[in-house]
């Protein structure tokens, strides 16, 4: 297709005229000039005759332009050409430098002395600045930021300058890298200057890093810029993202939250929840966290690292389940504590011992006995056993209650008390005294108070009370 067009403007500018015995062939070498310059066609005669014929050129007519010929002597005095053959020279083109811009149409004229003939070719000359005066010439600058930041879309900004009156209807710009890959074409006039701006738009998780891209301008066959810059992709910190949800459960909340880094580089951030002493009495905390206290107030804190678009979870656990497990194991052990207890209480203590230099002599023990309950509580057994050291002082029941019962064993001796009816409520106070069989040193036991009777129910129970030690110092052995 370019090539047709060619041969077709080709075929526009060349122009021939033929007579019956000669033609004329004028073709534009230069016919583009300012008026400092000279024109320039190739003009070739051919003679059609068998014989030779001599051809002459007559002067111009516009004598605004002075013509010469190449070489020289053709002008002055003519050209000879033999048969059926062709002769070619330079015609020269002077205008004067008053001359308009403009185009001028100038007849040369042809004179063929044997057959006194004359042909006229037009010749055309273009006074004025034209493209193919010039050889393509753009100025390109290319303005790189500095530092991308992927959040923002970037410009990349290339400066064109025309040098000369060459237009361009399709100029090039190719920019080519990873990061970014695209091309436009754009429009160039005479000596125009103009900035394109390519927007950069980079996905925002794109890694920092230093890439590079290749700028390359061309047109009308003319590579302007092809070089490599360096783009510096920056790394950027923005607060991670949190993604939250809460799962209720029979006395339990499993709070989980998702932390994200939507930053192009790796960030480590600290993460904190508010909390207080009770509320950590029941938590649990998946990755553990640290207890920080500021102020009056206390803090959850992790220290969390990401890659980007990396996630993790945290999980907090509040959990009340143990707690009420335990409560109810308290309450229901309470019930059956207070279901099964012993209606009826004992103890003693010892309240007077006499001594013989360090030798226990006597004493007296005073049983406390006590009914707890709203119930009565009848046929109460008491037993209460003496060390065989110790005899028991019959002298010592004034206004208390008397055993029913007194025996000895070979562990020593034994009374027995009955009680009929405690009343609800009810205290007793049981006294009575003891006598050594000798002056005895040191410390003896006094074995505990063993209780024996049934409830109202039926259940029957078995009391022991605290013993006790006489010696140099009374005390109670629970």
């Amino acid at each position: 297709m370019k090539k047709g067009l060619f041969l077709i403007l080709f075929a526009l500018l060349v122009v021939t005229v033929q007579a019956a015995d000669f033609s004329v062939t004028a073709t534009p070498v230069k016919n583009y000039v300012l008026t400092t310059d000279i024109a320039k066609y190739n003009i070739t005669i051919t003679n059609l005759k068998p014989s030779a014929d001599h051809f002459s050129l007559e002067p111009l007519q516009d004598l605004r332009f002075v013509a010469q010929s190449v070489p020289t002597y053709i002008i002055p005095s003519g050209i000879d050409i033999s048969g059926h053959n062709s002769s070619s020279f330079i015609l020269l083109l002077n205008p004067s430098d008053t001359l308009a811009d403009g185009t001028y149409t100038l007849a040369l004229a042809v004179h063929s002395e044997k057959e006194d003939a004359t042909i006229k070719t037009a010749l055309q000359i273009h006074l004025g600045e034209h493209e193919s005066m010039y050889e393509p010439d753009v100025i390109v600058e290319p303005n790189i930021p500095e530092k991308i930041d992927p959040r923002q879309i970037s410009a990349l900004k290339i400066a064109l300058k025309n040098q000369n009156i060459i237009s361009y209807d399709n100029l090039s710009i190719e920019i080519i890298g990873d990061v970014i890959h695209t091309s436009t074409i754009t429009t160039l006039n005479a000596r125009e200057s103009k900035t394109i701006n390519i927007p950069i738009d980079l996905p925002k998780d794109s890694k920092p890093r230093t890439e590079t891209v290749r700028i390359k301008v061309s047109g009308k066959n003319t590579v302007f810029l092809d070089k490599e810059f360096t783009l510096n992709i920056l790394a950027y910190s923005e607060p991670f993202e949190k993604n939250e949800s809460i799962q209720k459960k029979f006395l339990k909340t499993i709070r989980e939250i998702n932390l994200t880094n939507p930053a192009n580089a790796k960030e480590t951030k600290e993460f904190r929840l508010e909390t207080t002493a009770r509320e950590r009495l029941f938590t649990s905390t998946t990755p553990p966290a640290k207890v920080v206290r500021e102020e009056d107030k206390q803090y959850y804190v992790w220290a969390v690292t990401l890659d980007p678009k990396e996630t993790i979870t945290i999980t907090i656990t509040k959990s009340y389940r143990l707690f009420t497990f335990l409560v109810i194991t308290l309450i229901i052990g309470l019930i059956y504590y207070y279901l099964t207890r012993s209606p009826l209480v004992i103890r003693k203590e010892v309240v007077k011992v006499h001594y013989d230099k360090d030798a226990v002599v006597s004493g007296v023990v005073r049983m406390y006995l006590r009914n707890r309950t709203g119930k009565a509580v009848h046929n109460v057994k008491i037993i209460e056993r003496l060390p065989s050291m110790f005899l028991v002082d019959k002298h010592a029941f004034k206004n208390t209650l008397e055993p029913t019962k007194i025996f000895s064993t070979h562990n020593g001796p034994v009374m027995e008390y009955h009680l009929k009816t405690v009343d609800p409520h009810e205290d007793r106070i049981i006294t009575y005294g003891f006598k050594t069989k000798l002056n005895v040193v040191g410390e003896h036991t006094i074995p505990a108070t063993k209780m024996t009777f049934k409830d109202h129910q039926g259940y029957k129970f078995v009391v022991s009370s605290n013993a006790l030690i006489v010696g140099k110092k009374e005390s109670s052995k629970n």
